[in-house]
């Protein structure tokens, strides 16, 4: 009886003290003046991500409009304070100008357990960061994309000759142009034919649907890489799906031991990868990495674009380009368009040492996660008129991004190929507004998306 009152008291203890140190920690910007979110006992403000009820750009946007017109919000991932960042000004300063003290972002994963999924750009930090980021970043320099550019072209023209023999022009796009995407990519930057366009058993388009699949575990998983690595030892987690990793990191090893016995080089990622070998986790890191993110309007707006290629192709003989590509001003600012809202949904980055917010009293201390909703932003009423309105002409500068320019270039083809010959319209079946799921870390609608491509050359 002894032996359990003790057990009893101790566990009383342990819990009183555990509530006493999430409590002070609950108090933390309170303390600091700072506007926050309440939190909740235990899961601070995370309820609806680790319900599922939100995925993290939504969850992120919540943040960014309960902050109202406060320049920076607080709120607590667990007992964790976090800080969402919303003024573009104190943005220029983190992400461009004291950019030096929050080059680490919160994502993290274990060395040890997920030597891939820690060697990739999300994950690295410090001196390995910077290493492989400077040595990949070239890979989608001006003169590698040009050499790039032929099989962009190849593999968006096969894309236009597969929806023309088509009898039915409605195509799902979401489920059709992942694997076109997949097989430009596979191409472009890995010199792999992965054929997942006319082969409904590829082998590539069924491990980055298993990559991509997210049942509610595994959305956690990943969820817990970039809000909270802590849990990645409980959860036994990995960034990426095991036997995809297996599988792509055996493909793309191959690739490189074929490349560097051939002696031939291609100028793509491929041959950057090859003069890392000898690191090899963040050589297949990277390439998971690409590879992923490689597979993921308005009438008035499509006439426009329509119009511009024609007079383009017009000064460049009727011939697609790099240089004529690159010519189209407001493709750009379409594309532009769609993969900064769409695709790069929030930052996330984590204080180097103690940092003064300029103008303010506030110091934001290392080790502190800071996160960017960039889908708040782009949504702001307050920096936007329209903000729901999709207008290319907002989106008229790149972003530094490393891969971003390839995937720009890669979009940008594929929609001068197919609008040079199609016009494209709703379907019956195009749900209207679109349904976004809560279990991905992108935007992605729930269930298909179909639209119709009707031959026109007229424009």
């Amino acid at each position: 009886m002894a032996v359990l009152d003790w057990l009893l008291d101790s566990v009383a203890l342990v819990l009183g003290l555990l509530h006493l140190f999430v409590a002070r920690n609950f108090l933390y910007w309170k303390d600091k003046g700072v506007p926050h979110l309440h939190p909740r006992p235990l899961v601070g403000n995370l309820m609806s991500l680790v319900t599922l009820k939100d995925s993290p750009a939504v969850f992120l946007q919540r943040i960014h409009q309960a902050a109202g017109a406060h320049p920076y919000f607080g709120f607590f991932i667990f007992g964790r304070p976090a800080l969402l960042v919303r003024d573009p000004n104190l943005l220029q300063n983190i992400l461009v100008k004291d950019f030096a003290n929050f080059t680490d972002r919160v994502t993290s994963s274990d060395r040890l357990k997920d030597p891939v999924g820690a060697g990739n750009l999300f994950c690295l930090k410090g001196t390995r960061w910077r290493h492989i980021r400077t040595n990949v970043t070239p890979t989608f320099s001006s003169s590698r994309l040009k050499v790039m550019f032929w099989r962009i072209l190849d593999s968006a023209q096969q894309t236009r000759d597969y929806i023309l023999r088509k009898d039915n022009k409605t195509v799902d796009v979401k489920n059709f142009f992942t694997k076109a995407i997949l097989d430009s990519s596979c191409s472009t930057m890995f010199g792999i034919e992965s054929r997942t366009l006319h082969n409904p058993l590829s082998e590539f388009r069924y491990y980055e649907k298993k990559i991509m699949r997210w049942t509610p575990y595994r959305a956690l998983e990943v969820l817990a890489h970039f809000f909270c690595p802590a849990l990645l030892d409980v959860l036994d987690a990995r960034l990426f799906h095991r036997d995809s990793t297996t599988f792509l990191s055996r493909a793309f090893s191959e690739s490189m031991s074929a490349r560097e016995e051939s002696g031939i080089f291609r100028s793509d990622l491929v041959d950057t990868l090859v003069s890392l070998k000898k690191q090899e986790d963040e050589v297949l890191g990277q390439a998971l990495l690409f590879f992923v993110a490689g597979s993921e309007t308005t009438e008035d707006i499509q006439m426009r674009l329509r119009s511009e290629i024609r007079n383009v192709l017009e000064h460049h003989k009727g011939k697609v380009t790099y240089e004529a590509v690159q010519d189209m001003k407001y493709l750009h600012m379409v594309v532009s368009g769609y993969v900064k809202t769409i695709t790069l949904i929030f930052h996330n980055r984590m204080s180097l040492h103690d940092y003064c917010v300029p103008g303010t009293n506030l110091v934001i201390e290392r080790g502190t996660p800071v996160y960017v909703s960039l889908l708040g932003l782009h949504r702001d009423p307050a920096y936007h008129d329209n903000p729901l309105k999709f207008d290319p002409e907002r989106f008229s500068k790149d972003k530094n991004c490393v891969g971003l320019r390839l995937a720009l270039l890669s979009v940008k083809v594929m929609l001068v190929v197919l609008l040079q010959i199609f016009r494209v319209v709703l379907d019956e079946k195009t749900p209207v507004p679109l349904v976004l799921s809560p279990y991905v870390l992108f935007l992605k609608n729930i269930g298909q998306l179909p639209l119709q491509f009707v031959p026109d050359v007229h424009i």
